[in-house]
């Protein structure tokens, strides 16, 4: 079994003049899963791990492939290897990769870029540190002229880098150039020059190029807006209680352009609160909460929604502005996240899984869904056996057995 982030999703029912105190306010709880059976796939990506980066929403990409890409040797300074179907990197090997921006649109805010190249050629065990990008503001050079000696000049600082891992295999390799493409954007082109960090005299690393038909040829993915984005602070309240219980979901439509088309999907996301999201301006969202019991939205600034009285909504974004979910907190769902991802487990009989967490308000727990990411779905056995401790390790309750059904339980 490997599953990522454990996300725990609570039900509390309060009961502020009972005098019941079940899950103290303080006191941590530890709940501990004992495997006895194989476990189950599950995708669970309506529910996102709170530490993952927000994306913005109502963005739009763009992908292109390289339009010119070559190799240079120090070993053969004269030699032009532009029509290779391999892009190489290593101690006597510098790659060009030149992407063209004019297709992206005028006027457009980049958000973010991702060069992508196909990994087709490793050395098998490695020394190597790493594989670094660099911006080259020099675009003039020809895929079928450039060799080692009349190569551009390159910065000494590069953009993003790659580590290579021990006896690594292949597969697409993503590098962060953000900041090179608002830097070269004005200009309609954009060169990378890929370099390797440390390796010995022998290694050499290859990337699929343009010329190779049967991978993948690099490419530039670009996230831009041409409306403003604004920021949207979203909140929940509810009276006499601790705030920014729950979380909210946005639905919104994922706008992409390949092969000379634009194509239109929809997308969610879940936000744990409080959040402040990015949004692009004019675009209408679908908005869903789950926290406190749901009474209405009250929106500022210039953010607009459509029912006020219905948890699931649409907004309109025109400026910053603020959503505050309204809650009863006689009922609340939260959820938890342990903010890591754990690997390794390939459901040994007896093997345990924890989780601490400290409650953040007193009541009755009415239920608690445990998920677990990564399982195997063929299973017909998902057995574990629960117990809930106080931080002393003492049960609190008796024990039992549990099975998870689509990765919860």
């Amino acid at each position: 079994m490997e599953h990522g982030s454990t996300i725990i999703i609570f039900r509390i029912q309060l009961e502020r003049f009972r005098g019941r105190n079940l899950l103290g306010r303080t006191a941590p709880v530890i709940l501990f899963l004992v495997l006895i059976g194989i476990l189950a796939e599950v995708d669970i990506q309506s529910v996102k791990a709170a530490s993952q980066t927000h994306p913005v929403i109502g963005t739009s990409w763009i992908a292109m492939p390289s339009y010119k890409d070559a190799y240079v040797n120090s070993s053969s300074p004269d030699t032009n290897f532009g029509d290779d179907t391999r892009l190489y990197v290593g101690a006597h090997f510098f790659t060009f990769v030149a992407f063209n921006l004019s297709v992206v649109p005028s006027g457009a805010m980049i958000v973010s870029a991702l060069m992508r190249l196909d990994l087709t050629w490793t050395p098998g065990s490695t020394f190597a540190y790493g594989v670094d990008t660099y911006y080259c503001s020099n675009s003039s050079w020809s895929e079928s002229g450039i060799t080692w000696n009349n190569m551009p000049t390159n910065p000494l600082e590069y953009t993003d880098n790659w580590h290579i891992p021990y006896w690594y295999g292949g597969g697409y390799k993503t590098f962060n150039v953000t900041k090179d493409v608002r830097t070269a954007l004005s200009s309609g082109n954009l060169t990378e020059v890929l370099k390797l960090s440390g390796g010995n005299d022998v290694e050499e690393w290859g990337f699929g190029s343009r010329e190779e038909k049967q991978r993948g040829t690099p490419s530039l993915e670009v996230e831009y807006a041409i409306e403003p984005i604004y920021v949207v602070q979203f909140e929940s309240v509810a009276a006499g209680f601790p705030d920014n219980i729950g979380f909210v979901t946005i639905t919104y439509q994922n706008r992409t352009y390949k092969d000379n088309s634009y194509n239109t999907t929809f997308a969610n996301y879940t936000f744990m609160l409080p959040a402040d999201i990015e949004i692009v301006s004019g675009g209408s969202l679908s908005v869903y909460y789950r926290g406190y019991v749901f009474v209405r939205w009250e929106a500022s600034g210039d953010v607009v929604v459509s029912d006020a009285n219905v948890s699931t909504t649409t907004l309109n974004v025109s400026g910053n502005g603020t959503l505050t979910a309204v809650g009863n907190a006689d009922i609340m769902e939260y959820s938890y996240d342990c903010g890591t991802s754990a690997y390794g487990s390939y459901g040994d009989s007896g093997e345990i899984e924890a989780l601490r967490f400290t409650p953040l308000c007193s009541g009755r727990l009415l239920f608690a869904h445990y998920y677990l990411e990564g399982l195997d779905w063929n299973s017909t056995d998902n057995r574990f056996k629960v117990h809930v401790m106080d931080e002393n390790r003492s049960d609190i309750m008796i024990p039992f057995s549990a099975r998870a059904a689509r990765g919860r339980f």
